[in-house]
């Protein structure tokens, strides 16, 4: 340590960014892309019909339920999900739920038999098969569970401690800059070397600092019992299982009681959840049907922050149509304190523009991570070139910073080039990326030279900005047509996959312009 307590500070917020940094910088690439994930993943199955938007709930709704009853007319558990904000698709969901067994009103729980889900369109009401991918889900679960390790152990203890460090990190950093954080903010001193760099890990942090803050803090609380189990164990002599119980309390279980009654007017009952919700419905789950004892419970978009997706949903009686007592359990105090805090890191009620203000601030703070391990290597340049650990943490920033980018965009090329009917594809996308990434790695290790920057940077526009032209070639759904039809989340995606193209042109021409000066 040093012999002051701003130093201190300056040395823990090297050593704790530096230790893990490049595993940060995966997580919040990975996790910002995350914010989309479900947006990409549209885009990675062009086989999804368009403009499934143009018809009315009603009409998917009639469409969705002709379907199950042609389909699944004996299973006891039905799920229709209809096209939101987010997701242009048209799904339905069947189980067959041994008769001996409850069934959970949110349509989980026990008695749970094999499922079957269809997409339809509802153009031509035939089922769609798109191609078995990864999507944006891999993506943002490799953000807390990494990949090819125990995703529910080591992983997650991997990714908290990597956490708990970059906490300690924008602590000691607010600390450093504490009395001047607001001339570091507005001072830029452009061309000036490590300056320019300490200017802009500087303004990245401040920018998005609150942000980083709840992200890196809510990061940990979404997995704190995972963590922290002792507090569980002694507070439940041992019994996991019953203070899982407690703090997660299931929905309660409807029996089925063997008398045939037909469902009453689901369209009825989805004009008055709409008008309880006073919004669109996302979801509609029909438990028991033809029975008896049939609950029909309709599920809105998170909207807001407190409330989570149980909060989210209102019952109705199968039988007559009538609203009835919300079943959803009361969840202890603590759960939902976490709830919030897990809310806010994953923006599960945030609007288009909340998200794209996630979106940016997860940029920022990439940007934040890969300043600052470039700073470290800036420090040290002109004393310690030629020193082996140098050469590790430069060639490291290099595999990481301009190496990352390139593997999540052969993860794209993956998805368009291997062929649909190739098993395990899915995993054989994610194999791709990692294999991108292995291999740049060994090409920078085997170069060793500064130059490979610009090389891996203007790969990687390349990479990107072919990306949406590839899709006349591979997909037929290119700018002209998914602009013409409307389905602008597709289009939203090949623009932006094109300008990050340019963005990585633009870095590389400016790296390989200060390298030649």
């Amino acid at each position: 340590m040093k012999d002051t307590f701003t130093k201190s500070m300056s040395w823990l917020h090297t050593w704790a960014s530096l230790l893990l940094g490049w595993l940060l910088f995966f997580i919040f690439l990975t996790g910002t892309l995350g914010y989309f994930q479900k947006e990409i993943t549209q885009w990675m199955k062009p086989e999804l019909p368009i403009s499934v938007n143009k018809f009315t709930q009603q009409e998917l709704v009639q469409i969705a339920m002709n379907h199950l009853k042609k389909e699944a007319p004996s299973s006891k558990k039905w799920l229709i999900k209809l096209p939101n904000s987010r997701e242009n698709i048209l799904s339905v969901t069947w189980s067959h739920v041994r008769k001996d067994k409850a069934t959970a009103m949110g349509g989980h729980g026990g008695g749970r038999g094999k499922r079957t889900t269809h997409i339809i369109n509802p153009h031509t009401k035939e089922i769609v098969k798109p191609r078995r991918t990864g999507g944006g889900g891999l993506l943002y679960r490799m953000h807390y569970r990494l990949h090819y390790v125990n995703a529910r152990t080591v992983g997650r203890y991997i990714v908290g401690i990597a956490s708990m460090l970059m906490l300690i990190g924008l602590i000691t950093g607010i600390i450093i800059h504490l009395r001047k954080i607001l001339k570091d903010f507005f001072t830029f001193r452009q061309d000036r070397n490590l300056h320019s760099w300490l200017d802009g890990h500087i303004f990245t942090s401040v920018l998005a600092l609150p942000f980083h803050l709840m992200i890196t803090y809510s990061g940990l609380a979404f997995f704190v019992f995972t963590y922290m189990p002792l507090t569980a164990l002694a507070n439940y002599d041992g019994d996991m299982r019953n203070y899982i119980q407690e703090a997660f309390p299931r929905e309660k279980a409807i029996k089925i009681q063997g008398i045939k009654e037909p469902l009453a007017s689901i369209e009825q009952m989805r004009k008055n959840a709409e008008a309880y919700f006073g919004s669109p419905i996302k979801s509609i789950s029909i438990i028991n049907q033809g029975d008896s004892s049939a609950i029909v419970n309709f599920t809105r978009e998170n909207s807001t922050l407190f409330s989570s997706e149980k909060a989210d949903k209102v019952y109705f009686s199968g039988i007559d149509g009538k609203m009835i007592e919300n079943q959803s359990p009361n969840r202890p105090k603590a759960t939902r304190a976490r709830d919030i805090l897990t809310g806010l890191h994953r923006g599960d009620f945030a609007n288009i523009y909340a998200r794209w203000l996630y979106f940016l601030s997860g940029v920022l703070g990439t940007f934040m991570i890969a300043t600052g391990l470039v700073i470290w290597t800036k420090k040290r340049e002109a004393k310690q070139k030629d020193t082996l650990g140098f050469k590790l943490v430069d060639n490291l920033n290099m595999v990481t910073i301009a190496g990352l980018p390139i593997a999540v965009a052969v993860y794209f090329w993956a998805n368009r080039l291997i062929p649909i009917d190739v098993p395990k594809r899915a995993m054989q996308e994610a194999d791709a990326m990692f294999i991108a990434w292995l291999a740049v790695s060994v090409f920078v290790f085997s170069v060793n030279s500064r130059k490979m920057w610009v090389v891996l940077f203007y790969l990687s526009a390349t990479l990107y900005a072919l990306l949406p032209i590839s899709n006349f070639f591979l997909t037929g759904r290119h700018l002209a047509i998914t602009i013409a039809q409307g389905d602008w989340t597709l289009v939203w995606m090949d623009l932006m996959l094109f300008f990050t193209g340019l963005a990585f042109w633009y870095t590389g021409h400016k790296v390989q312009k200060k390298i030649s000066s």
